[in-house]
């Protein structure tokens, strides 16, 4: 009497190759699909063969395998991500160069040239005569009034020297490195009058609102220009609440 339950050996790589591709006896084929219904794992087997196609890329006499191409997903993502950044820093590069030109247009719309206050030191009036001046100033303010800035720089500089407190003197060498472009000296001057001198507070506000839009601070600019529009109306007034409507 034959036992009720036969055991039976699980089938091998081979057998699950020849199976797929038709090439058992029908005894062996019947012997392996009885096998297969008693055993989960072996059908579990077959079927992920034969649905991952990978039969002929185990089969050794196919002539015309083609190797199985892996995608390298990892090397995928990091490439497409750095293509995105690309993209993006490109668009911010482009950002920043039309708000820098924009940043020039305003103060190209906004600036004019300061005309000297120093003028009665150097020439008089009608009512006062020339009063005697530090020769330093006097070359400075001609030079000044003859837009000679560079020159107007060297002399007022070597007036502050002996004179540092002079906030009049100060705004003017502002303003002519302004002129120049010496925007960093120009901040800073125009910065210190704006501190300690109360007279010259709006042209100085005005000035140095210009120099730090000039120098690609717009948003230190604004706030120069929300304080000078603060100070009510009076000289600059209008001129900072039009350009603050730009800002």
């Amino acid at each position: 009497m034959k036992p009720l339950f036969q055991n039976h050996e699980c089938l091998s790589e081979q057998d699950i190759r020849d199976y797929l591709n038709e090439k058992l006896t029908d005894e062996r084929r019947f012997y392996m699909e009885n096998h297969l219904l008693d055993c989960p794992l072996c059908s579990d087997a077959v079927e992920g063969y034969e649905w991952m196609e990978v039969t002929p890329v185990l089969s050794t006499n196919t002539p015309d395998v083609q190797p199985v191409k892996v995608i390298d997903f990892q090397r995928s993502f990091w490439m497409r991500a750095a293509a995105a950044l690309a993209l993006l820093l490109v668009a911010l590069f482009g950002m920043y160069q039309l708000k820098g030109t924009d940043d020039q247009q305003l103060f190209a719309d906004s600036y004019a040239s300061y005309e000297s206050d120093l003028s009665v030191l150097v020439r008089g009036t009608d009512a006062q005569p020339k009063p005697p001046v530090q020769p330093d100033l006097e070359a400075a303010a001609l030079a000044y009034e003859q837009q000679d800035f560079e020159a107007s720089i060297v002399a007022f500089e070597k007036y502050l020297e002996n004179d540092p407190d002079n906030q009049l003197v100060r705004f003017h060498l502002g303003v002519a490195q302004l002129e120049v472009n010496q925007l960093e000296h120009a901040i800073d001057n125009l910065s210190r009058v704006l501190e300690y001198s109360k007279t010259y507070q709006r042209e100085a506000g005005w000035y140095l609102g210009l120099a730090l839009l000039k120098n690609g601070k717009r948003a230190k600019a604004t706030e120069v220009m929300e304080a000078l529009i603060a100070l009510g109306p009076g000289r600059y007034y209008e001129e900072a609440k039009r350009l603050h409507n730009k800002l």
